[in-house]
């Protein structure tokens, strides 16, 4: 039952008035913690103990709780309650342990609650804490005496904790209260029988014990277990694994007692046999596994039910043949089997058949015989698990080198690293494969033939090694019957070892066993042998063991690298061989020769020389003295010492006497003599004798290094590549083999190591550098033997899989691309010669069906190098030694791609290339606003471009085929390739003086020499690299973003290829287009230095077409171009002939009449081209333009008109061909093809003949009616065109008829349908009359042929221009231009029209030339003619000038001075360079003929004013002060040209003409001003109402209009009188302050503009 307790102690709550904002808070704590707990109580009574612990665990967590504070009352109640509560909650949830703290913390709180007590040793008893619940219930006891639970478990806990007095006490004082309780009764028989003295010592006699069954406390100690025999696992049933078994175990107890334990043999095959069959169910759960993947695999393929069956079953049968090491069947015992099982099935089925047919007739049908599926047999976590590998394998990357994903995470781990290198070995060629598997743990072989001292020394061992079950066998035979301690044992085996076969082979593993084995059993070994009886058996047998052991022992120490001999071991091999020299006499030859052998290799192996020359000569009188010794030898290691060993030995002592000034050869650079000597000393793997003196003579090591060395000095680097390979095979084994001091799989290596394994490889580079300069086909490696060149592969593979084992850590463990570098020599050198040679292949062509196939297979060497440059670029460490790597890629793919035909791969090989570009000089540049989505950035810094490799990246960004000067732009070079190209020609050698070479060349273009010289002096550019500058100027010239820049390319690269057709070409082009430019700028040219520049331009056009002569545009444009220049010079001689001195204008004049004569041979020669050679396909057929121009030309030379217009009318026929309708409107901004050039043509022939016209009615001379008459028919012919009447707005045709129209006769009185037919019968046949007289009337008419309908014909010509593009400048000029100056067509309104009318102007049927006009820009709505072969350089602001000088004279005829002052106004000064509309020279003109047509307009309305209207009302003089005003305003200064005229208007009125010269500007600006203002005030006459103060009056008085009462009208006067006075004040005010600002105006004329 859950219940507040009260406590027995109370807390005083003073609290100090300082802290009453504490008090406040922890009351509200202490309030919120109470809630919490009333909840939880709530929670208990409905037994949700789970959130009732959930509320009591956060009141235990809140920081008041914690520390106490607040009421001391209150806390220690609610931590009394919540504790003990939570201690039921978690006694609930058999939590005894946080139960029985819990209940603790209760119990510190309030130390008299029995139950608490009871409950914290419940939770104790169910830990096991048996004090604690012996101290709980004590303390429970005491609180409640009477309490029985307590009472009770007191007497067994304490009978359980052995305190039989405390047992005895607590039932006395039970069975005080109760005297019949059982328990108490049976624990006190209990201990008075066990320990009887108690009941004696408590003097209670009179208590009879009884028998019971409760706990006993006797225990009897169990007998010591049998000592166990020595066990240790063995590893194989070999001879070396039972040896290194007995090292193991001797090992494991040695220095210990159990030493001399017997070996527990039996156990040891047990053991044995239980691991070797846990190997092979995990052997056969794999192959399982990797069954049940195989055939998942072909089952999810969709394969066939049957083929899928035989298939699984072939590959079960070949697992389970692996896993029994039995071979599969052949293909014939395949069938056999299958055939003999056929049988069985029809033998099985004839047995069962006859006792199914007595009892039916019709047999069952056959039923197919269900096949066993091995997948029935498979548990289903094999297939969950096979499914999960198969989902994870399936995420990994099949290739590296088809991903050109460089940021994937590769190599994370050493399981990755080893897939990258399996990855990366898929890359080598099969020849480099094949010795991979065989050399992984071979030492460095000797690189030359082997010495003719065979290695078995007496005769070559042919028996083999025993199969491995007989050796098994043996070993089985050795542990079942051999007993014994471990040193025993292996006496044993050194007997068994010693009587194996002596032609049997042993392994080096197994001779360093045997050796260690013997070492130790010889520490063991104290028997003296029997000098005297060597035919003693033990003598015998040790004996054996003596020379055998040490052999085996002289073996391991005479390894290269091996440790030194220890000094007790040297003493111990001394007393064996003293021992067995003693009984020397009394053996075998055989054995003497083996025991000579022994002294001898020991003696030299501890450095006795002496002792070494003694045991030589004993050798060589005993092979004297036995010639025919013979000792057959198992240990192929050990060198037994024959007669021939001897001789090689003594031949060799001299040459390490040698060896020993090898340093000083060395030191003196007589390198040649190191080759002779090592050669003879290391080619032929002699026997080499160390000097006493070690340091003299350097060890095999230090020679090898010193003969590569030297034989690179010598330059026999096919040589040096041999040894170099197997020394660096030898430093990289012994780098990477791991010692027992090294952790882990592999070995980390060292600074020192890598160093020298990097010297190793820099040294074979710079010999295949070598093999290169004397073109010894470097990519053979020096004839490298291929099984060296194989494990070259595989120990390169090894470094370049230690550098991206770990891709995630920055560090490289060997910083140098070399690995790479040479493994791609290597493959490229064995891939072609694994690739048959093929003839060469001719250029595949280009046509639109050709692909090149993404998905191509690089070649292994490619893929190899662009993973290199993935990997490394991961790492931040593709650019490292200078970008060494990098630029060895681009060197090898810079060719591929610069080879035609290209590869299937290119585009593949193309991405590498460019990314590694892109990291080595950030090319394209990273702040490009769209770089390639396939480059990535590897956070490398870029390096600097240096020459040599300009010329590399040269080579494979300039395009195949040179861009010509007429391609299109995106034949050209892309802005990134430009980019490049500057970088590359800022790195142009000094010695090519490209500056100088660029000034000879502009001083030849610009004429100031002729010929451009002093080049041959100069340095050229390579040859392949001679077209850099020319790739510059063909791309500047093609963006037209800097000509200059394009003309300085196209000069320097003249100086390079002087006959390059396509540099003269683009030089005359763009020097032409900035000619057209300067032409364009409507800014004043100097003459002079206009024609030095023509000059250079004619220059350049000749120079191209000297050098091909054939090509039309060129001839077209320099036509162009001459026919430009022509104009010019005739506007320069038109315009400003008296600025020109004598010379230029004679210069000038010659100049314009050959230019002239020169583009009409150009046009000419234009057309002899298309005749001879035909229009070639993708040409445009342009010949309608020169006929035009010959026209234009020939009518400018003064040729008969009719002559000009034949040209014209062919230049149609052409057009005509090119099937042309001209569209009823012409899009200005997307004009149809050749639309407007068509109405070009037709305006030229309309104004020609118009001019012709005007100019006869000038001269006043009558045409020839012959020339009218083809006029006319020209005209007809032209204008009935089909190209022009197609979409015309009118019928042509009437133009050239003169038909007459029947009126109708309307007739309101209805007639007979007799009438009605006969009316129209007579009306058809009157038309047709009418029609056949008219035909005869017109064609005998001879006024059609008058130039009056000449001019109409060709004025509606002109109308049909501006109708179809009413842009048309030159028409609207040419019609305004007629009708203003021709006598018998002179019309004043169509000429405004014409030129004014705007755009939104009805009455007129085109917008005016000057329609679209703006207060400040007249020419606005003037456009060009968006045609460049119609719009001449310089002729748009010429035919300006023309009309804007025909506006003038109409505006001074109307007369408009506004619109002369407006435009007197705007040319003022020159305009900004987007509004110059006008030569400079003629903007001068214009603003002074304009100034003169203003003052002859003013003039004009003075001389037509009526004096007497004006005295009235001064209308035209307030509009002259109005212009007055304006000018003063926008041109101070310019109004004192008005003002001449405004103040004779004024002397006019005022009737002071006489004296008008003293008429003042104030009074004339006064009258104005006032007369204004009088006219404002009529023209608005409402009354105002104001105060007037009056003189005299103090106070203001106020005038109003009365609308009532008596005497309105009078009122109404006096208002309006005061407020007209009242007005007139005001204008007089406003009057004089105008006149102080134009006063002003007046002073500021003087100021600079």
């Amino acid at each position: 039952m859950f219940r507040i307790c009260a406590l027995n102690e109370s807390s005083s709550e003073a609290e100090s008035d300082t802290e009453q904002t504490q008090v406040e808070t922890r009351e509200a704590q202490e309030a919120h913690l109470l809630d919490l707990y009333n909840s939880a109580l709530q929670q208990l009574v409905k037994n949700n103990k789970t959130a009732a612990k959930t509320s009591l665990l956060k009141i235990t967590t809140s920081s008041l709780f914690q520390t106490g504070e607040g009421s001391e009352q209150i806390q220690k109640t609610l931590r009394y309650n919540v504790h003990k509560n939570l201690g039921e909650c978690f006694m609930d949830e058999s939590d005894f342990a946080k139960a029985e703290d819990h209940f603790f913390e209760a119990s510190q709180l309030d130390r008299t609650d029995v139950t608490l007590w009871f409950q914290l040793a419940s939770a104790s008893v169910k830990l096991g804490n048996f004090c604690n619940v012996r101290g709980a219930l004590e303390e429970g006891l005491a609180c409640s005496p009477n309490h029985w639970p307590c009472l009770e478990n007191l007497i067994t806990v304490s009978f359980k904790l052995c305190d039989n007095y405390g047992c005895l006490c607590y039932c006395a004082a039970a069975l005080e209260r109760d005297p019949t309780n059982q328990k108490a009764i049976e624990y006190k028989s209990k201990v008075y029988l066990e320990m009887p003295f108690l009941q004696i010592e408590m003097k209670d006699q009179d208590f009879v014990p009884i028998p019971v069954e409760r706990e006993v406390y006797s225990y009897l100690p169990p007998e010591p277990p049998l000592r166990p025999g020595l066990h240790a696992p063995i590893e194989s049933l070999t001879l070396q694994g039972l040896g290194e078994f007995l090292l193991t175990i001797y090992e494991k107890y040695a220095g210990t007692d159990d030493i001399i334990i017997l070996v527990d043999t039996a156990k040891v095959l047990e053991d044995l046999k239980t691991r070797t069959r846990e190997r092979e169910e995990a052997k056969i759960k794999v192959s399982v596994q990797n069954l049940v993947e195989e055939m998942m695999d072909m089952i999810e393929s969709g394969e066939k039910e049957v083929d899928g069956d035989e298939i699984c079953d072939t590959i079960m049968e070949e697992i389970l043949c692996h896993m029994f090491g039995v071979e599969p069947l052949t293909e014939e015992e395949k069938v056999v089997k299958e055939i003999v099982l056929e049988l069985i099935s029809d033998s099985v089925e004839k047995g069962v058949a006859p006792a199914s047919k007595k009892k039916c007739v019709i047999l069952p049908p056959k039923t197919k015989k269900k096949h066993f599926s091995i997948f029935d047999e498979i548990p289903e976590e094999l297939l969950e698990k096979r499914r999960s590998c198969r989902n994870v394998l399936a995420s990994q990357p099949v290739s590296l080198a088809a991903s050109t994903d460089t940021s994937c995470d590769v190599g994370a781990s050493k399981g990755t690293s080893s897939t990258q290198r399996e990855l990366l070995a898929n890359f080598l060629p099969s020849t480099l494969l094949t010795m991979s598997s065989s050399l992984k743990n071979v030492s460095a072989p000797a690189p030359s033939k082997p010495s003719s001292v065979s290695r078995a020394i007496f005769a070559p061992i042919t028996t083999p090694w025993i199969s491995a079950e007989i050796e098994a066998e043996l070993v089985t035979n050795f542990l079942n019957t051999k007993s014994g301690h471990p040193v025993d044992l292996m006496r044993e085996y050194l007997g068994v070892m010693y009587l194996l076969d002596f032609t049997m082979p042993w392994s080096r593993e197994l001779v360093k066993v045997v050796a260690k084995v013997y070492e130790t059993w010889r520490m063991h070994w104290g028997y003296e042998l029997e000098h005297d009886k060597p035919e003693e058996p033990l003598t015998m047998e040790c004996l054996r063991y003596y020379i055998q052991g040490n052999e085996c022992l002289l073996v391991v120490y005479q390894e290269e690298g091996a440790q030194e001999m220890e000094e007790n071991l040297k003493q111990q091999m001394w007393r064996d061989l003293n021992d067995l020299n003693l009984m020397f006499s009394y053996l075998p030859i055989e054995l003497r020769v083996r025991i000579r052998s022994l002294r001898f290799h020991y003696y030299n192996l501890i450095g006795d020389d002496e002792e070494v020359e003694w045991e030589t000569r004993y050798l060589s009188d005993l092979y004297e003295q036995f010639p025919d010794a013979w000792v057959p030898h198992p240990i192929i290691q050990y060198k037994m010492v024959t007669s021939q060993f001897l001789t090689s030995y003594i031949s060799n002592l001299s040459k390490a006497k040698e060896l020993e000034e090898l340093n000083h050869y060395y030191d003196d650079g007589k390198y040649q003599e190191i080759v002779t000597l090592l050669s003879e000393t290391l080619d032929n793997s002699s026997i080499m004798t160390p000097s006493k003196d070690c340091s003299k003579t350097p060890d095999r090591e230090s020679q090898i290094d010193i003969f590569i060395e030297s034989l690179f000095y010598c330059k026999q680097y096919e040589k040096c590549l041999v040894w170099l390979e197997a020394a660096f095979n030898s430093e990289l084994l012994k780098a990477t083999s791991l010692t027992e001091q090294d952790s882990g799989d592999t070995k980390e290596l060292s600074k020192y190591e890598w160093d020298t394994l990097d010297s190793y490889l820099n040294t074979m580079e710079s010999c295949l550098e070598g093999l290169e300069c004397e073109r010894k086909n470097p990519e053979q490696f020096g004839q490298l033997p291929l099984s060296s060149a194989a494990r070259l592969a595989q120990n390169l593979l090894t470094i370049i899989a230690r550098q991206v084992e770990d891709p995630t850590n920055p560090e490289l463990c060997y910083s140098s691309s070399l690995p790479w570098i040479l493994l791609h020599k290597l493959m490229v050198w064995q891939e072609k010669l694994l690739l048959p040679s093929t003839p060469s292949v001719p250029d595949r062509p280009a046509s639109p069906d050709s692909c090149i196939d993404l998905d191509a297979e690089l070649p292994g060497s490619l893929s190899l190098l662009c993973s290199a440059h993935n990997y490394l670029g991961q790492k931040a460490a593709c650019t490292l030694e200078h970008g060494k790597l990098l630029n060895y890629l681009v060197d090898v793919f810079v060719p591929i791609l610069t080879t035609h035909p290209l590869p299937d791969y290119s585009e593949q090989v193309k991405t590498a290339l460019d990314q590694a570009v892109y990291c080595l000089y950030a090319h394209p540049s990273k702040k490009s606003k769209a770089p390639p989505r396939h480059l990535t950035d590897h956070n490398v810094s870029q390096l600097g471009l240096t020459w040599p490799r300009a010329l590399v990246l040269y080579r494979y960004v300039r395009p195949a085929k040179l861009p010509e000067h007429d391609d299109v732009k995106t034949l050209s070079i892309t802005a990134d390739t430009e980019n490049l190209l500057r970088r590359i020609v800022a790195l142009v050698p000094d010695s090519v003086q490209v500056e100088k070479r660029k000034q000879v060349a502009m001083d030849y273009l610009t004429g100031k020499t002729h010929k451009m010289r002093k080049l041959s002096k100069l340095k050229s550019l390579p040859d392949d690299a001679k077209d850099l500058f020319y790739l510059l100027a063909d791309y500047t010239f093609k963006s037209n973003s800097d000509m200059e820049n394009a003309i300085k390319y196209y000069a320097i690269d003249l100086t390079f290829n002087r006959d390059r057709f396509d540099s003269w070409a683009a030089l005359a082009l763009a020097q032409g287009s900035k000619m057209d430019s300067k032409l364009n700028c409507c800014q004043l040219l100097v003459p002079q230095k206009m024609l030095s520049e023509i000059e250079s331009v004619e220059m350049c056009y000749k120079e191209c077409l000297r050098i091909n002569d054939k090509n039309s545009n060129l001839w077209i444009e320099f036509g162009n171009f001459c026919y430009s220049i022509h104009s010019y010079i005739s506007r320069t001689l038109n315009n400003n002939a008296e600025n020109l001195n004598f010379e230029t204008f004679e210069k000038l004049e010659k100049k314009k009449e050959e230019f002239l004569k020169l583009a009409l041979h150009n046009y000419e020669k234009t057309l002899q081209i298309f005749d001879r050679d035909g229009i070639h396909e993708n040409d445009v057929d342009e010949r309608w333009l020169l006929f035009f121009m010959i026209g234009k030309i020939k009518e400018k030379q003064g040729v008969e008109l009719i002559s000009c217009l034949d040209f014209y009318i062919k230049s149609i026929g052409y057009l005509r061909k090119n099937e042309i309708i001209m569209p009823r409107k012409i899009n200005y901004n997307n004009p149809q093809d050749f639309s407007i050039e068509a109405l070009e043509v037709y305006y030229r022939i309309h104004g020609s003949i118009l001019k012709a016209i005007a100019k006869a009615e000038k001269e006043k001379k009558a045409l020839p009616d012959e020339i009218c008459r083809k006029y006319y028919e020209v005209l007809k012919t032209t204008q009935l065109d089909e190209i022009y009447t197609t979409n015309s707005p009118k019928p042509k045709l009437d133009r050239f008829s003169n038909k007459r129209k029947l009126a109708r006769v309307e007739d309101g009185s209805k007639v007979t349908r007799q009438d009605e037919t006969s009316t129209t019968i007579m009306r058809d046949v009157l038309e047709v009359v009418d029609t056949m007289i008219d035909d005869i009337e017109f064609t005998n008419d001879s006024t059609k042929y008058n130039l009056d309908n000449l001019s109409k014909l060709c004025l509606a010509g002109l109308e049909d221009v501006v109708f179809h593009f009413f842009h048309h400048f030159k028409a609207l000029y040419r019609m305004a231009h007629f009708y203003h100056t021709s006598s018998s067509f002179k019309n004043p309104m169509k000429v405004k029209q014409l030129l004014l009318a705007g755009l939104s102007d009805k009455s007129a049927s085109c917008p005016g030339l000057f329609g679209g006009r703006k207060p400040n820009l007249i020419f606005n709505e003037v456009w060009r003619i968006p045609v460049t072969e119609i719009d001449r350089p310089g002729s748009f602001a010429n035919h300006c000038g023309k009309a804007l000088i025909l506006l003038l004279d109409v505006l001074k005829g109307i007369p408009d001075v506004n619109t002369l002052v407006e435009i007197i106004v705007q040319l003022r000064k020159p305009p900004s360079e987007e509004n110059k509309f006008l030569h400079e020279s003629d903007r001068q003109e214009i603003v002074t003929v304009a100034s003169t047509f203003l003052n002859t307009a003013l003039r004009t309305i003075r001389e037509k004013t009526d004096i007497e209207k004006e005295r009235r009302k001064p209308v035209e003089t307030l509009e002259v002060y109005k212009l007055h005003q304006k000018l003063a305003k926008l041109w101070p200064g310019k109004e004192k040209d008005i003002f001449v005229h405004l103040r004779d208007m004024y002397a006019a009125i005022k009737n002071k003409e006489v004296e008008k010269e003293k008429i003042t500007e104030s009074e004339v600006m006064r009258f104005c001003s006032t007369e204004t203002g009088r006219l404002r005030a009529l023209a608005n006459p409402k009354p105002v109402v104001t105060s007037q103060r009056l003189g005299g009056q103090a106070g203001g008085v106020a005038v109003s209009v009365a609308s009532s009462g008596v005497g309105q009208g009078a009122d109404k006067e006096v208002g309006t009188s005061l407020s007209s006075w009242q007005q007139w004040g005001q204008i007089l005010a406003d009057q004089q302050r105008m006149l102080q600002f134009q006063s002003l105006l007046a002073m500021s004329s003087s100021l600079p503009n």
